[in-house]
């Protein structure tokens, strides 16, 4: 017996007498988009980006202030960096800075890449096109920081 994704049931769960009994069921589906909210992403990506506390990311001082939040993204901190004055959030300088994609998705993406899933089967399970992801992995491979600052990043 094959599930939707093509998988050996019998061969997949070795005859394990609780899965056998469950060939045929139907199980809840889970879209697993909705299991993380954003506000933990935005926490993950504070936890990757200054494992030893905030910085400015143009001049790299580490003397800034706190300035609300962004009004579409409760969850994500903005700041000031009192050596250069400049404003930033949590994404700015990172490859989730711009794009269209909820950081949840690139979270979720991320995730299916240590689990080694290739890109078709993780475009579906994110509900995603094949080339958004294509792009997404592209760039987490790269890194989650830019190497450097352009002038366009320091108008955001």
């Amino acid at each position: 017996m094959l599930d939707s994704r093509g998988l050996d049931l019998k061969a997949w769960y070795n005859d394990d007498p609780f899965f056998k009994s469950m060939i045929g069921v139907q199980l809840l589906q889970v879209n697993i988009k909705n299991l993380m909210a954003e506000a933990q992403c935005d926490d993950r990506v504070r936890e990757w980006r200054w494992p030893a506390g905030r910085q400015g990311p143009f001049c790299h001082a580490k003397r800034v202030i706190k300035r609300g939040f962004d009004e579409n993204e409760p969850a994500r901190q903005r700041d000031e960096c009192n050596v250069c004055g400049k404003r930033f959030d949590d994404l700015t300088g990172t490859i989730f800075a711009g794009h269209h994609q909820p950081l949840k998705v690139w979270m979720w993406c991320r995730y299916c890449m240590g689990l080694n899933v290739s890109k078709e089967p993780m475009a579906k399970e994110l509900d995603l096109d094949h080339r958004d992801v294509h792009q997404m992995t592209t760039a987490l491979r790269a890194g989650v920081v830019k190497k450097s600052l352009t002038s366009r990043d320091l108008e955001r």
